[in-house]
């Protein structure tokens, strides 16, 4: 290896540690920014983010709670959906095996929703009419893709953005 490439592989290699540690460090920090660093569920997270420091505080243990129930559930739905995308692949195609996967990924899926939307209501009872008002427009905001409020169907084109 010449001097002038050592020097190129050097450099590279300095500049790739800075940005890994750049990275890392980022990470640590927000870490250790955030004392009350959660596992909530990320179906919940958002609500958190919006609210007071005493209705936070009420709401801390039992969204951590509620990130413990659900975080496994929300593996389970990853899991089925890897064996989906795994079979899908595979060559011959096993129908029978796609389908049974089909089913599993709906039922997965299924009991996470059942379990986010009990744990949405219990924490909506919690919260006084204006924070509910204000998470169903984060909501409203966030699934409406069309950008209209027309809540009874109707014509659905995609809003020129």
């Amino acid at each position: 290896m010449t001097i002038n490439r050592r020097r190129v592989m050097n450099w590279v290699l300095v500049i790739s540690l800075g940005f890994n540690l750049l990275v890392v460090g980022g990470i640590t920090a927000r870490i250790m920014s955030h004392p009350d660093f959660r596992p909530f569920p990320p179906s919940l997270s958002w609500i958190y983010d919006d609210l007071d420091e005493a209705t936070r505080t009420k709401l801390r243990p039992m969204l951590r709670e509620f990130g413990e129930i659900s975080m496994p559930l929300r593996g389970e739905m990853f899991r089925a959906q890897r064996k989906l995308s795994d079979l899908m692949t595979e060559e011959p195609m096993d129908k029978a095996a796609i389908a049974v996967a089909f089913d599993e990924l709906r039922k997965a899926g299924l009991v996470f929703q059942e379990t986010t939307h009990a744990q949405t209501i219990a924490v909506f009872e919690l919260l006084n009419p204006e924070q509910r008002t204000m998470a169903l427009r984060f909501l409203s905001d966030r699934s409406n893709p069309f950008g209209d409020d027309d809540r009874e169907g109707g014509n659905r084109e995609p809003a020129d953005h």
